[in-house]
């Protein structure tokens, strides 16, 4: 919280600063004693005037440059203002009283209209920064220690002519000035713009998945690829049935930019007739992918741009699988088209027909690898053993209030209910998407401290979660913090080689000074999600911090399928001790699963994706298998004159194919070892990139090609051969 202040101070080149300290209270709009509304949740930030400068918005009522400048003042947006105060003219909402959290009561200053776009900042609320130190919010949001973090953030405008590196040089001087010599604390700018695809930002609302979006585009440039080399190669191979065509053509005056247009019309119409395909089936495509695309996501029929962006991909694809085939049609002599002949440099064009095979196939095998790695990578996170138990564990979410003990009053009363083996209060459980953190150090001369995660729970803690202690014991009971575990990490962190060795060091954590010793070492269990690594933590009894309550089920009741009416048991003791917050839970396992939810989605979009690619491919080699049997039926029948046996046959007709994929396998193989291995890197911990996964993907294109051209090629091989030779 202080850093934002010791900028101004010590750096140059800022133009504006603006800190702002998010935060979700509860509101009540009262009139004298009766309260008239009451609101959970509400999106708010506290934040300073200069915000209004960098972020700019319409004022209705107030100005910028007063509206926040003293204590308990707020500025809403039109549309909270409404909920709030009705349809009053924004005028008239100025000097309103809202109460935030029960006892906070602040001043409307300013009315703004709704941002009328999407944003990551959507927030209704603006509470003046001043109140902090004016108000019960200066324990919540302490502004003078350095060693807490709170969630503070901060807009930053350059002035013209200022890179963002002038800034970042100056931050390392900065860093050790108020963090002392840490090798893990640093600072730099990030740009604006990047907030939407990274959470590590900050902002507001749900982030987007720019990994999903690449791979979405991916698929769907593949998909166009594949559908326009299936056309490429039926057009080539069946060039020799339109020769007669164009010989009369060219006989009666077309050019070949006439016959080229007449083509590449018929190509148009065709991708027309695809769009209008494709646009009768995207609502039932949305509606049954539902699970997997955001709410609101829709086709406007209204936006122009989209009728601009289909008439680019009809051209496109007119383009991309016309023109080769139009341009090799109208090279065709006049005279040999009517008698019926190929040039050769046309009925040489098998290589071509093949090369094309090539690429699609390796596109399938790319995806059909990705998709393997995907699945095992997935299957690595769901079975890996966590370090802690997780099986038949409830978690409430933590309530933040000025009485902790509730939470305690709470966790005795829901013990008592049939069906609850154990509980426990804490602070977030082992694995989270967010942790509190506070900055650990050994007792000592040393200038420099480490971050860790804090866990608040006491002697009940690494029992409840099944934890394993290596080296001293678990917490003794007490009332407070008297000592501390650390796990594994944090033992090595602090320079011991063995756990038995950091067991008695007083440790010094977070905002006390006086050093506490380490009464264990637990082994590593794993925090967030596979992205990260594991860091140093500590476990400690601090009773203002236990805010959250889990509890186990007894296996029996977790089996026997009345969990709803558990539920509603422990809502109703929660409604007597927190009676105006609403009750919220979780299965622990279920949040865990939540927090591989984009890992999961990728795999679906995977496994759709190598389907079609694989259904394309095959369209694409049935039909040219169907037109290469017909061209060679003669031949296939005077072998089998001549004493060739079904097996003779069909190892002719798939011995091309069998090469084809082979090279294709070779191709993939690189190119989707260097992307996968890529995109295992951005975990911590993931599976290993094995070589059955290429075997197994390859033997399966093989299959599904074989068994995709054997339909008809079997058909060929069996048939009477006097039929093929009745003509002859």
């Amino acid at each position: 919280p202080p850093m934002p202040e010791a900028m101004r101070n010590d750096l140059s080149g800022l133009e504006k600063q603006a800190e702002f300290q998010p935060f979700r209270p509860k509101v009540k709009i009262k009139d004298g004693d009766k309260v008239l509304r009451r609101f959970d949740g509400t999106e708010a930030i506290i934040t300073q005037p200069d915000y209004f400068d960098i972020l700019k918005y319409k004022w209705l009522s107030g100005h910028k440059n007063t509206a926040l400048t003293e204590p308990m003042s707020v500025v809403l947006t039109r549309s909270r203002a409404k909920t709030y105060f009705g349809d009053l003219p924004p005028a008239q909402m100025i000097g309103k009283t809202v109460i935030y959290n029960d006892s906070l009561m602040v001043r409307v200053t300013g009315i703004l209209q709704d941002w009328n776009k999407n944003s990551d900042f959507n927030f209704s609320d603006f509470i003046s920064f001043s109140t902090i130190k004016s108000s019960f919010l200066k324990h919540q949001f302490p502004q003078d220690k350095w060693d807490m973090m709170t969630g503070v953030q901060e807009l930053v405008k350059l002035p013209v002519g200022v890179k963002p590196s002038q800034i970042d040089a100056q931050f390392p001087s900065f860093v050790k000035k108020y963090f002392g010599v840490n090798p893990n604390t640093h600072a730099q700018l990030q740009p604006f713009t990047g907030i939407h695809f990274h959470k590590e930002y900050g902002g507001n609302g749900n982030k987007a998945d720019l990994r999903v979006l690449y791979i979405l585009s991916a698929v769907a440039l593949f998909i166009l690829l594949i559908a326009a080399i299936n056309f490429i190669n039926l057009s080539t191979a069946q060039s020799i049935q339109r020769t007669k065509d164009i010989g009369i053509l060219k006989v009666l005056g077309s050019g070949k930019i006439t016959i080229l247009f007449q083509f590449l019309t018929e190509t148009f119409i065709l991708a027309l007739m695809a769009v209008t395909i494709a646009l009768i089936a995207i609502k039932p495509l949305l509606n049954l992918f539902a699970a997997y695309i955001p709410q609101g996501v829709q086709f406007h029929f209204t936006d122009y741009t989209n009728w601009i962006f289909l008439a680019g991909i009809a051209i496109f694809t007119t383009l991309l699988a016309g023109f080769y085939p139009a341009r090799l049609l109208t090279a065709f002599k006049p005279v040999s088209s009517l008698k019926g002949k190929v040039s050769e440099r046309a009925d040489n064009k098998a290589y071509l027909r093949k090369s094309l095979i090539i690429f699609q196939f390796t596109i399938s095998l790319l995806f059909i690898i990705g998709t393997l790695t995907i699945g095992n990578q997935i299957s690595y996170m769901q079975n890996k053993d966590l370090g802690i138990k997780t099986n038949n564990i409830i978690t409430l979410r933590m309530v933040f209030s000025n009485q902790p003990g509730k939470a305690k009053v709470l966790a005795e009363q829901v013990k008592q209910l049939p069906g609850v083996e154990e509980v426990i209060t804490e602070g977030l459980p082992p694995v989270s998407g967010g942790h509190m953190g506070d900055p650990i150090r050994l007792h000592g001369p040393l200038d420099w401290s480490m971050d860790s995660y804090t866990y608040p729970g006491d002697e009940h803690f690494v029992p409840f979660y099944h934890m394993k202690i290596v080296a001293g014991r678990n917490l003794l009971h007490s009332d407070s913090a008297r000592e501390y575990l650390i796990n594994e990490t944090a033992a090595k962190a602090l320079g011991f080689r063995d756990p038995k060795d950091a067991v008695g060091k007083l440790l010094l954590w977070g905002p006390r000074s006086k050093g506490y010793p380490i009464a264990g070492v637990v082994a590593d269990f794993y925090q967030t999600s596979f992205y990260q690594q594991i860091i140093p933590c500590v476990i400690l009894n601090v009773p203002e911090r236990q805010m959250g309550v889990a509890l186990k089920l007894t296996p029996a009741e977790f089996q026997k399928g009345d969990l709803p009416l558990l539920i509603n048991r422990i809502a109703k003791e929660w409604k007597k001790v927190y009676p105006e917050e609403p009750f919220d839970y979780s299965f622990l396992g279920d949040s865990i699963e939540k927090m591989y939810e984009s890992e999961q989605q990728t795999a679906w979009l995977m496994r759709t994706a190598t389907l079609i690619t694989i259904f394309i491919s095959c369209m694409g080699l049935f039909g040219l298998a169907m037109f290469t049997t017909e061209r060679r039926t003669k031949e296939i029948s005077i072998r089998k004159v001549m004493g060739a046996s079904v097996a003779d046959i069909l190892t002719m007709l798939n011995r091309e194919v069998v090469v084809l994929i082979a090279i294709s396998l070779l191709l993939a193989s690189p190119i989707a070892w260097f992307f996968i291995h890529q995109w295992l890197q951005n975990f911590a911990y993931h599976t290993s990139l094995s070589l059955w996964v290429f075997i197994l993907a390859g033997a399966g294109a093989m299959l599904i090609a074989l068994a995709t051209i054997s339909f008809r090629t079997i058909r060929s091989a069996t048939a009477n051969p006097v039929e093929g030779l009745r003509n002859e």
